[in-house]
């Protein structure tokens, strides 16, 4: 009897306990949703690229980051989108059905049908010592104080350097200028790598505008982004005070992952040829790199993929192993099991090809600057060769050892899961976030 009891007791006090759990859950509810409040931001981010589809590095960027921050976060977009690119809006706001994504129409180009016209153009941006190659739009900087001033924004985040003189000078809010690359690194080694006068002038012209632009609107935000160690100690030379995070680009290791098991030796390049230093590199490849290799190595399949812009391929196609893909939606195919080239000599931050390339597991063949921002060990999970016949001969050495190949590109993959995965990025991003705005 009395078993019976205490059983019955028990069974009252347990609904007891439920009521009144119920009864308080609003309460709970409250003090959960006061929590998420502090943390939750009304962010701004302003790009110059639509960042859909995902056919460059600094597209992926931006989306990515929108992507991992919009679960937590409250964004909007103001991007420029080119003439052709209208289609993809649509697209984007099926993906991201919580974010305010407004558009400026921008023709990047100057689309003269008058040929001679875009000569003397041309020849008036080379003869301005004044005119360097930056982004100007009224339309832009409209959107932009329109949208401050309908919304209680927690922050702005400006996309890339040539966007740097849009920070509206009346804002009071916290703002982060995110360098993808440093201008005027770039301009300067497109200077030294020019192959005539007039292109070395124009570039010369470039990179010390850049240079005085970015020491005149960096120091304005409250923040600055890079992607490597190494351009923060360049900006730090000149600005020795500004508040500067290094945050690596990324890359999505689920997505990225080897998907066949092709024996097939393959050499991979991989570069929209309308990016200068994409164009550069391949160009170098083909011309001092790639004879050597094929002196020694005769069926080898060369796969080019990347948007060719208005560049004429067929000076690439040096032999009849050269496949030109042009802009694919899916490298991984081609990719994995592939001997990776980067032999780029200009450019900075870092690359999301390499890291994506790493990600599959391929053997990763790249000169000293090309691995700039990416922690890797030479001849652990990658092979830096910066003079032709180093480069052909590492890459002569992995076409013809199999077990190389395959430990550079474990090895690669285990350091981008560690370091480099989206998540890893993301979780760096929201702590810098929250101690920005506290």
């Amino acid at each position: 009897m009395s078993h019976d009891l205490n059983l019955l007791f028990l069974l009252l006090l347990g609904d007891i306990i439920y009521h009144l759990f119920e009864g308080f859950k609003p309460y709970f509810k409250f003090l959960s949703d006061g929590r998420e409040s502090k943390t939750l931001m009304k962010i701004l981010i302003i790009s110059p690229f639509f960042p859909y589809p995902l056919d460059s590095g600094g597209k992926t960027r931006v989306f990515n980051i929108i992507e991992g921050l919009r679960k937590e976060h409250q964004i909007t977009l103001i991007s420029l989108i080119g003439a052709k690119e209208g289609h993809h809006f649509q697209k984007l706001k099926n993906i991201w059905p919580n974010v305010a994504i407004n558009i400026v129409s921008y023709q990047e180009d100057l689309n003269y049908s008058n040929r001679y016209l875009r000569k003397l153009v041309y020849l008036f941006q080379i003869l301005n010592p004044f005119y360097y190659e930056s982004i100007y739009s009224n339309e832009l900087s409209i959107v932009i104080q329109k949208t401050l001033g309908k919304n209680n924004f927690d922050l702005i985040q400006v996309e890339f350097s040539q966007l740097a003189h849009f920070l509206p000078e009346d804002i009071s809010i916290p703002s982060i200028i995110v360098a993808h690359d440093l201008a005027h690194i770039t301009h300067h080694r497109r200077f030294l790598t020019a192959l005539n006068l007039i292109e070395k002038w124009k570039e010369f012209k470039n990179w010390l505008n850049f240079k005085k632009q970015e020491q005149y609107w960096f120091p304005k935000y409250t923040k600055c982004i890079v992607m490597s160690e190494n351009d923060r100690l360049e900006l730090l030379k000149s600005l020795p005070s500004l508040n500067i995070t290094v945050l690596p680009n990324g890359v999505d290791t689920n997505f990225y992952t080897k998907i066949n098991n092709d024996e097939n030796i393959k050499i991979t390049f991989l570069g929209g040829l309308s990016h200068p230093p994409n164009l550069t590199a391949l160009k170098y490849f083909t011309k001092s790199i790639y004879p050597l290799i094929i002196n020694n190595i005769k069926n080898l399949n060369f796969f080019i993929l990347g948007n060719p812009g208005e560049i004429n391929i067929d000076q690439f196609k040096v032999d009849s192993n050269v496949q030109y893909l042009g802009f694919v939606k899916d490298s991984r195919p081609y990719l994995s099991n592939s001997i990776f080239v980067a032999p780029l000599l200009s450019g900075s931050g870092t690359r999301l090809k390499i890291l994506e390339a790493m990600s599959l597991e391929c053997a990763v063949v790249a000169t000293t600057i090309a691995c700039e921002g990416i922690d890797v060990t030479n001849h652990k999970n990658v092979i830096i060769a910066d003079e032709p016949k180093d480069f052909a001969k590492a890459v002569f050495h992995l076409i013809i050892n199999k077990e190389m190949r395959q430990d550079i590109g474990k090895n690669a993959r285990q350091l981008v899961i560690e370091k480099y995965d989206w998540n890893v990025v993301i979780k760096k991003y929201h702590c810098m976030l929250q101690k920005l705005i506290l």
